[in-house]
């Protein structure tokens, strides 16, 4: 076994924890108990390599004598070691020929009752991966819109089945909102194992790990905790959910990880509405003195609901990305996101005008401009050339293998 073989057979990153090297070995077993009885078995060393490499980072010492016989990769030609080159994100997308898609799109799910909304999707992700690039590279979409279509079966089979028992009375209506709870968690995982799947980049696609548990935690139980604690818990829940994504995202055998902190994501959700209460408290005091009109207080309220509405809102978003991208890595990569609250809510608030003033018919124009807006703010941080980076994951991931077999083709989202 070579001095790398052992993180690559697992699929795991070096920093990876005890747990995760436990939850993989199983999932590379179960994987490899699935693929016995199929047309490629795989050959019976397979089995042995896994044994050997979860041994070795399973015994501390055995593998901290492992890394260190890991040697570290060449930095790239004109790269100094450990200086990381931005690879900037570009959407080359022109509105005019998004239109024609999405005119076309809209006129045939009308006239179908909805049935060409699957064809209709793929028709659009296909316009928008196309058109992100990478390094002069762009994104695939393989999305089969027969899988969308089953998707779209269950959702709204489960609206109507949630609409019929709402009409039945409160009782009946509790019941079934109990009931769907541990399917959600079941949907979640099923969507983004399928848009994983159907998203690559330069050959190679990605894929999605994450376990019914991990949704159910993440999604149901720290959802009733912010419910439960009248959203003091939110930005929790909110973190929780961005993590349980990435953090089970890979590209090839390379696996995301994402390091924002609580205390980062409460930072951010507690100075605007700090600045909220500070107003309204300035104000109902100011009221309560008499050095203010009675019903100001009322039209403060109103003022700060649509301030809510129109500009933090756009504040949070932006925050949330920059503060999630600026916290993720990729192996030896990171990524850099420069969004900007200003210019962010200032194309948010030109496209609401247009869409107003064109009755809607901006939607296209309004969307490729958001599209190209976030790309021109994101960059991946790489010390080495992409090129290589890509061509050692499509090879390991040859060899590892991926969830394939277990993916159910179908996608939840609308």
């Amino acid at each position: 076994m070579n001095a790398t073989s052992c993180y690559e057979t697992l699929g795991v990153v070096r920093d990876a924890t005890p747990e995760a090297i436990t939850a993989a070995y199983q999932r590379c077993l179960s994987e490899l108990r699935a693929s016995l009885n199929g047309p490629n078995p795989p050959p019976p060393e397979r089995l042995d390599a896994l044994r050997a490499a979860y041994q070795t980072l399973g015994d501390p010492a055995a593998r901290q004598a492992h890394d260190a016989a890991l040697q570290p990769p060449p930095p790239a030609i004109g790269v100094e070691a450990g200086e990381r080159r931005p690879y900037p994100f570009a959407f080359t997308g022109d509105g005019g020929e998004y239109f024609r898609i999405w005119i076309v799109n809209l006129f045939l799910s009308l006239i179908t009752f909805g049935i060409y909304s699957a064809w209709a999707k793929v028709r659009r992700e296909t316009f928008f991966h196309r058109n992100l690039t990478l390094d002069n590279s762009a994104f695939s979409y393989h999305g089969n819109p027969i899988a969308i279509l089953k998707g779209r079966a269950i959702a709204v089979f489960l609206l109507i089945a949630l609409s019929a028992a709402q009409n039945a009375g409160p009782f009946a209506y509790g019941i079934a909102v109990l009931a769907l709870l541990p399917v959600v968690p079941w949907l979640i995982v099923r969507a983004f194992r399928f848009r994983a799947h159907n998203t690559s980049y330069r050959g190679l696609r990605f894929s999605f790990h994450g376990s019914y548990r991990q949704a159910l935690t993440a999604f149901v139980g720290y959802g009733l905790l912010a419910a439960i604690s009248f959203g003091l818990l939110f930005p929790l829940f909110y973190r929780q959910q961005r993590t349980f994504v990435l953090d089970n995202l890979r590209y090839g055998s390379a696996q995301f990880h994402c390091t924002a902190s609580n205390g980062q994501f409460y930072g951010i959700f507690l100075k605007p509405l700090g600045l909220a209460l500070i107003g309204m408290f300035a104000i109902g005091f100011l009221t309560a003195a008499g050095g203010a009109p009675k019903l100001l207080l009322p039209l403060a309220f109103g003022v700060g609901t649509m301030a809510l509405m129109l500009f933090l809102l756009p504040y949070i978003r932006v925050r949330t990305t920059n503060l999630v991208w600026n916290h993720v890595s990729l192996e030896r990569m990171g990524f850099a996101s420069k969004l900007a609250v200003l210019p962010y809510f200032g194309l948010l608030a030109g496209n609401m005008v247009l869409l107003l003033l064109t009755l809607g018919l901006y939607w296209p124009w309004a969307q490729v401009r958001l599209a190209r807006y976030r790309a021109s703010c994101m960059s991946l941080l790489s010390a080495a050339a992409l090129d290589n980076f890509v061509a050692g994951e499509s090879a390991h991931a040859a060899a590892i293998g991926d969830e394939v077999s277990e993916l159910m083709d179908i996608d939840i989202a609308l």
